[in-house]
């Protein structure tokens, strides 16, 4: 009877030292499918000239997601940076015109 007991606690022990429903990560798939809603959404309200420099920070911080991943970042965020000027530069000059 005793050794049942220490048993079914041990097992109850191992399930419930699992991670728990809330702790659970994204799959990469999910993840991929969030990044691809958010960035169409923001892409629709962008100007083609800086769509193409946001399209092109995405795709070299895509494919260069491995060893390099830290120059990816920072050449993708320079070319977003230079996309955002992109936006602001025409958001002036239709104000000006």
């Amino acid at each position: 009877m005793m050794t049942a007991a220490i048993h079914q606690g041990r097992r109850n022990n191992s399930i419930n030292r699992g991670r728990g429903r809330g702790d659970r990560p994204t799959s990469k798939s999910v993840r991929y499918f969030i990044a691809s809603e958010v960035t169409s959404k923001f892409l629709f309200f962008m100007p083609a000239s800086a769509k193409e420099t946001f399209s092109l920070s995405l795709v070299i911080f895509h494919y260069c997601n491995g060893v390099t991943s830290v120059v990816s970042v920072y050449l993708s965020l320079f070319l977003l940076s230079f996309a955002i000027s992109i936006v602001h530069q025409e958001k002036i000059g239709n104000y000006y015109l």
